[in-house]
């Protein structure tokens, strides 16, 4: 029997047609893995369905760049409040650190 690097290979030199023909006759060939039961698939329906009603709703690509890049810059630029807590926390550490060193 063939091994899987030797099949890939084999497809790989194939024309695109005829590895596109294979690869749905293969993804045909696997069990399904979303089911009407799935709960991601009723959500999305659900979305779907508010969207369809309400299409101010969306956000246009450019407005779902400009959330990314926000929430980038704060990742990386933290409020004066949370940079003080994070100071905090690493000296609560060190004192904790400290106090099972002298315990120990």
């Amino acid at each position: 029997m063939a091994t899987i690097a030797e099949v890939e290979k084999l497809a790989l030199d194939l024309p695109e047609t005829e590895r596109a023909v294979l690869a749905a006759h293969l993804l045909g060939s696997l069990p399904s893995v979303l089911h009407d039961e799935d709960e991601g698939i009723a959500e999305a329906l659900r979305r779907d369905a508010e969207f369809e009603a309400n299409p101010s709703l969306g956000m246009t690509l450019e407005e779902l760049d400009q959330r990314i890049e926000n929430r980038r810059t704060d990742a990386a630029c933290p409020s004066e409040g949370l940079k003080l807590l994070t100071k905090f926390s690493c000296v609560l550490a060190i004192v904790c650190l400290k106090s099972r060193a002298e315990i120990a």
